[in-house]
């Protein structure tokens, strides 16, 4: 597994569900909470979806999609910018079909999978815990100065190396 896969895999574990951002045909930013899907050899990151939703549509108008992720245990954060594709392979998905998407769609007919391909990701986990960070805040608010916060590390990595490295190219 590449260097950059592992990170990616590491930083997703504790991140399951996550907001998905697309722009609407009017140019609106428009956000839900979806589920990424666990990695398969073939894509990385990847979700599902029902076809009759308006995130299929956004993404359909426009393919540029932003995921971001809140970790409640240390409050870190990680947004992935990414370029999405809608793949309507009905074969494919129910291969892939799990169960626990029955919530949202009666078959796999009535399904779609978006896969991401990222060319940005940004993470921001805090060094210092909660109370650290509070006191920071209120340093900076006082003093009327920017908080001395940790600093973002963004990987700039694509799928088709994520992909790569997944079936065992090192990358």
């Amino acid at each position: 597994m590449s260097k950059h896969l592992q990170t990616l895999v590491e930083l997703l574990d504790d991140f399951d569900t996550g907001m998905l951002a697309t722009r609407t045909p009017y140019g609106h930013i428009s956000t839900r909470p979806m589920k990424l899907q666990p990695p398969r050899e073939d894509r990385a990151l990847w979700m599902v979806s029902s076809k009759d939703t308006s995130s299929v549509q956004n993404i359909k108008d426009s393919s540029h999609v932003n995921l971001s992720f809140r970790r409640g245990s240390d409050q870190a954060w990680l947004s992935i910018a990414a370029t999405a594709k809608l793949n309507f392979n009905t074969e494919k998905i129910k291969a892939l079909w799990d169960d626990s998407w029955e919530i949202w769609m009666d078959s796999p007919e009535e399904a779609v999978l978006i896969e991401l391909e990222p060319f940005n990701i940004d993470f921001w986990e805090p060094e210092m815990g909660k109370l650290g960070r509070l006191l920071e805040l209120a340093k900076a608010h006082v003093t009327d100065s920017t908080p001395n916060l940790s600093p973002v590390r963004s990987l700039h990595i694509s799928d088709g190396l994520l992909a790569s490295a997944m079936v065992g190219g090192e990358q």
